[in-house]
């Protein structure tokens, strides 16, 4: 019977299966889901690296003896280098903390510097291709019995290991993505795997583990199609009712409001007012089509609504609960909603979520503050702040400050 050997299996097919699995993944970032924020290309740079050190392992089974060391070490100083040192950067990022120059060069400059000091070290005491014998006994000066494989595993700890444990508390404190924490628990688990399976001589441990992220992320951006998707009819739907309002309905002044426009100047809650009185209690600007007054059921019926809607903006609101506490049909509200303040209720809600959002972005990071108001993706937040301001929130912040 035809047997595979499981040695096979853990070096080579594994690897190869973990490198498809994240070129699908990166595929989707690029192609599909066309993610440009600001973590983006640190991502990609960490996924190509990897890519790149995964499909690396088979080719150096099947090279001569020479190549096969070069390839060895090109594969190790990409990934530790700069794929590791990228993927800090990102996870960093994804958690909307601001860094400064500084804290983009350091992670760098460390794995340069361990990625470095393995291959002097290894090639020093072993094969001589790069370096003399002097360089292989660089490192035991360093550390006390060290071998050339414990740069590899401290440069991990400080780049993976300790980092995603500080940045796994300062998300539980902050109550961001759970996308975020998977993220940053399979980065952990991607460290923690390395270290482990050099410590207790399983090599193939870190490949294993790395298959099974790979499925992972993979099965995270599947969920995320999903959710993007429903998000595109969510902002096609908001984007087709903005062409729809009557600027007539509104004067001049108030259209910033009812347009979704330039809001450079944060809003207030009297411009809600403003809007809402406009089209509640003048006949200003009103065509003989809308000159119907609004009943003062009616009125009372909307703000009701909008009280509810100013209680659980920073939670998902869904029409039929919005329906049910004001005890009328979804079909009669929304109509309803429409008639007395000339909004729908997802440019109501959308608008006053902004203007807290433009609040909150003063004190706070842009994924805090995604969060706060009620968005579940940092990604789709930017994307309909700068429809509607202009600006992305980091742009927004720097004009702030």
């Amino acid at each position: 019977m035809f047997s595979i050997p499981l040695e096979t299996i853990l070096y080579h097919i594994t690897p190869i299966m973990t490198g498809l699995f994240l070129l699908l993944t990166l595929t989707y970032l690029v192609v599909i889901r066309q993610y440009k924020g600001a973590d983006f290309p640190f991502y990609v740079c960490f996924l190509l690296c990897f890519i790149i050190f995964l499909f690396g392992r088979p080719l150096q089974f099947y090279s001569g003896h020479t190549l096969a060391h070069l390839i060895l070490y090109i594969r190790f100083f990409i990934l530790f280098a700069i794929g590791f040192p990228s993927l800090l950067i990102a996870n960093k990022m994804r958690c909307g903390l601001t860094l400064k120059t500084f804290s983009f060069v350091v992670p760098y400059i460390l794995g340069i510097s361990g990625a470095s000091v393995f291959v002097m070290v290894r090639d020093g005491c072993t094969y001589q291709i790069l370096f003399p014998i002097e360089y292989g006994s660089l490192l035991p000066l360093m550390f006390t019995e060290a071998t050339y494989s414990d740069m590899l595993m401290i440069t991990t700890a400080v780049l993976l290991v300790f980092p995603s444990v500080y940045l796994i508390y300062y998300h539980l404190r902050h109550n961001l993505q759970a996308n975020t924490l998977m993220i940053l628990l399979s980065t952990l688990v991607l460290g923690g795997s390395y270290i482990i399976g050099e410590v207790f001589d399983l090599y193939w441990l870190f490949y294993a583990v790395a298959f099974l992220l790979s499925v992972f992320w993979l099965s995270l951006g599947y969920e995320d199609i999903q959710s993007v998707k429903k998000q595109a009819e969510e902002l096609k739907q908001e984007l087709n009712d903005i062409l729809l309002v009557n600027p007539k309905v509104i004067p001049t002044q108030d259209r910033r409001v009812a347009n979704h426009q330039s809001l450079e100047t944060p809003l207030q809650d009297e411009d809600f007012e403003q809007l809402y009185h406009t089209n509640t209690g003048d006949t200003v600007g009103l065509t003989k089509a809308d000159s119907n007054q609004p009943t003062i059921k009616n009125r009372e019926l909307v703000d009701k609504a909008i009280s509810y809607i100013k209680a659980n903006f920073n939670k998902e609101i869904e029409l039929a609960a919005i329906a049910h506490y004001t005890k009328v049909s979804d079909s009669y509200l929304i109509r309803t909603f429409k008639k007395v303040t000339g909004k729908t209720i997802n440019q109501y809600i959308t608008c006053y979520r902004l203007q807290r959002a433009q609040q909150l972005l003063k004190n706070h990071s842009v994924v805090e503050t995604s969060h706060a108001v009620g968005f579940k993706n940092a990604s789709y937040f930017s994307t309909v702040f700068k429809k509607h301001t202009g600006l992305s929130p980091l742009h927004y912040q720097q004009k702030l400050h």
